[in-house]
């Protein structure tokens, strides 16, 4: 008898949606198992590969409507599990996993984990607060706990005694490559190319206070590789409402020019291909998949040291330092600082944007790899 796999995913767009996708379709190509794939919220424009999954809700909801969304989703999830019968189910990030341990059923129940719970904090004490209560009382019913880094792992075991460290591993989140290189040959339009026939440094994720888009706008303004005709590209969402204040920052610098927003991109693989570096600049991370996709397609990062998971990529996890107050060259990149100390952090990604300019990266030795390839991690999701 064929083992049924049931995946719950928050919605069909953004960085954890692309995650949950990437198990999707390695999951779908293993023999002897039944895949279904539901997503709590629709957004218009997602991935088109979720278009055939069931869905909960088409908004996001706020307030005391969140409460009676939460309801309505647990009453959902519970109505497929009885229907689908599901031998496994994944839930692909903590507020998915509330609502598989919430629904009950005999499945064997896999909740995974990409951020520290501390990442939460700066939303605000209630949540923090709820968050660390979700963590004691219903995370150690999963089955397991996959963290997508050793330090999500650690951040686990050393905070919550009650979840069993048996039940705790590190699985990497899976990469689809063949994917990533199909999409990354995609042309540019006219205006993308006038700005790509120069070097260009890349920024691509969310616009939020987090990962510090201005950070690296300083950097680039207080670096020589104006000189040398860089620009300077922004790609995502603004979630925080920053690129205003970036702009403004720019024209302040007299670097507009050079200086461009894309807005959301739903194929950033080729502008990753193209550009000279790309560059995660963020307070705290994960496993940052930016910087995987990067070096898949050949193209050297630079990161602040914003998680253990950084050196893990970069293959020195040995190395890893906390406290950095530098800078670590690795085969692949750099790391720089991340103290919090403005001047020190923007002093030292100026630093590395100069250093890579003066190098010629060919054949990056990406070592790590292996450790995302589906058909290495696939086998973790069957039970």
């Amino acid at each position: 008898m064929k083992k049924k796999v049931l995946i719950v995913v928050p919605s069909n767009k953004g960085t954890i949606a692309l995650c949950s996708l990437n198990v999707y379709t390695a999951l779908r190509k293993v023999e002897n198992i039944v895949v279904k794939c539901v997503v709590i919220h629709k957004y218009s424009d997602g991935f088109k590969e979720f278009e055939d999954c069931e869905w909960c809700v088409d908004y996001v909801s706020s307030g005391i409507q969140r409460f009676r969304e939460a309801i309505r989703q647990f009453i959902w999830l519970k109505k497929i599990k009885k229907n689908f019968v599901p031998d496994i189910t994944i839930s692909t990030l903590f507020s998915c996993s509330t609502i598989n341990v919430f629904t009950g059923g005999g499945d064997f129940k896999i909740g995974i984990f990409h951020s520290p719970h501390q990442q939460v904090k700066p939303l605000g004490m209630f949540v923090y607060l709820s968050t660390l209560l979700i963590y004691n009382i219903v995370y150690p019913f999963l089955d397991k706990l996959y963290c997508v880094s050793n330090e999500v792992k650690r951040s686990i075991l050393e905070s919550f005694p009650f979840i069993s460290s048996k039940k705790v591993e590190v699985v990497y989140n899976i990469h689809d490559t063949d994917r990533i290189s199909t999409l990354s040959v995609e042309s540019l339009n006219d205006e993308e190319k006038k700005i790509f026939k120069n070097p260009v440094v890349l920024y691509c994720g969310r616009l939020d206070r987090n990962k510090a888009p201005e950070r690296l706008l300083r950097a680039f303004g207080e670096s020589n590789l104006l000189q040398n005709s860089y620009h300077l590209v922004y790609i995502g969402t603004d979630t925080d409402h920053l690129w205003d204040g970036l702009d403004t920052m720019a024209a302040r610098m007299g670097i507009t020019e050079n200086v461009h927003y894309l807005g959301v991109r739903k194929n950033p693989y080729k502008y990753m291909r193209m550009a000279k570096v790309l560059v995660s600049c963020s307070f705290s991370e994960g496993l940052p998949g930016v910087l995987i996709e990067s070096l898949f397609l050949n193209t050297p990062v630079i990161s602040t040291n914003s998680s253990e998971g950084v050196w893990e990529i970069l293959n020195c996890v040995e190395k890893y330092n906390p406290r950095l107050k530098g800078y670590y060259i690795a085969e692949d990149g750099i790391i720089t600082s991340n103290t919090g100390d403005s001047e020190i952090d923007v002093f030292n990604l100026k630093w590395a944007l100069e250093y890579i300019d003066l190098l010629k990266y060919e054949n990056l030795p990406f070592r790590f790899a292996h450790n995302v390839l589906p058909e290495n991690v696939v086998q973790k999701f069957i039970i």
